[in-house]
């Protein structure tokens, strides 16, 4: 834990400097180097991956999995035959997709970092690889939507699913200009009807609907046990409180915003899918939102919240991090590297 808590107290200190293209680009290799050159007993579905990338590179890609993650297994493994060399490549793409949009959009770019640590992202991809890099790519995309580059927008989340297939979910973003963030009341009765719907909701309702995940799910149940359809319950209502937080709190203007409407989809999607264990998987693609709405909300908070609100936003991600990091989710919490 001590290399996280480094690493937090390091970049949340460097978020004061919110301009310094050092600090910047120095996170982004630190990220780099932790994710692409982690030991085998970091993440728990590393030696998978590890199997994955030997088994494609030396007999080529025969349909699993999706064929552009595939393929690039293939194509690296001919220029280096080196899984931490690959995960490292791989690292590197995802983030430079973070801070292509992170530069344009984030008011406060190192705090960007800042989130994206904390809300866990970094430490998912030492484990769910494949899916984190597509979230990424989903960034890069909602990047088009926002400038109304709809076809833009549809390419790069098809290329995304390329590398995994859940991520064509987020074409639903399509229809955020029909959220309308204004009508306090609507908002209240949406945020408890979602709750509602998630407590019913099960993987029996949803099995007809998502083909090949079927067997997927069958997996899950085994990991949704009631001790974690309780914690999630908990986590809803914890994320949707900042939500309601960052609401209350922020300039009215924002309300309109792009990256305001996808973080209230994002807390929607979240509490439906509050008991599928697949649920997690469809929340990363709006939930990545946050490493520019959180900047994006302290530069635009009320004049009677500014003294607190940075102090509110980053106890709730710290809190957070912290707690999943304890219970060694993702299974990172005993951090090692080849390199130290």
């Amino acid at each position: 834990m001590l290399v996280f808590f480094i690493l937090w107290l390091l970049i949340l200190v460097a978020a004061w400097d919110k301009e310094n293209e050092i600090s910047f680009w120095s996170i982004l290799l630190v990220f780099s180097v932790l994710i692409g050159f982690r030991s085998l007993t970091v993440g728990v579905d590393v030696r998978a991956y590890y199997q994955m990338f030997h088994g494609i590179g030396r007999s080529g890609y025969h349909g699993y999995p999706e064929p552009l993650y595939g393929y690039l297994i293939y194509f690296i493994y001919q220029i280096k035959n080196d899984f931490h060399f690959f995960q490292w490549v791989l690292s590197l793409l995802m983030l430079s997709c973070y801070a292509f949009v992170i530069r344009r959009e984030s008011p406060n770019r190192i705090f960007s970092w800042f989130v994206l640590l904390t809300i866990y992202f970094i430490c998912y991809t030492m484990n769910v690889n494949r899916q984190m890099i597509a979230v990424s790519v989903v960034l890069y995309a909602y990047y088009w939507l926002n400038r109304n580059k709809t076809y833009a927008f549809m390419g790069w989340v098809v290329v995304a699913s390329l590398i995994h297939s859940t991520a064509i979910v987020a074409l639903v973003a399509l229809f955020y200009k029909k959220i309308k963030l204004d009508d306090r009341l609507l908002i209240y009765i949406l945020l408890i009807a979602s709750f509602f719907v998630g407590l019913l909701l099960n993987n029996d309702m949803i099995s007809p609907f998502i083909g090949s995940y079927e067997g997927y799910l069958d997996k899950a149940d085994g990991y949704r046990t009631e001790a974690r359809t309780l914690q999630a319950f908990f986590l809803s209502l914890y994320w949707t409180g900042l939500f309601l937080y960052v609401y209350e709190t922020v300039e009215d203007e924002l309300h309109e915003n792009f990256w305001m409407k996808l973080y209230f989809m994002a807390i929607l999607v979240m509490n439906v899918m509050l008991r599928l264990e697949l649920g997690l998987r469809v929340v990363f693609y709006f939930s990545v939102v946050e490493v520019v709405l959180f900047p994006l909300y302290l530069a635009n908070v009320k004049e009677s919240y500014r003294v607190i609100s940075p102090y509110v936003v980053v106890l709730f991600l710290s809190v957070f991090f912290f707690y999943f990091l304890s219970t060694n989710s993702a299974g990172v919490l005993h951090y090692s590297s080849i390199l130290f």
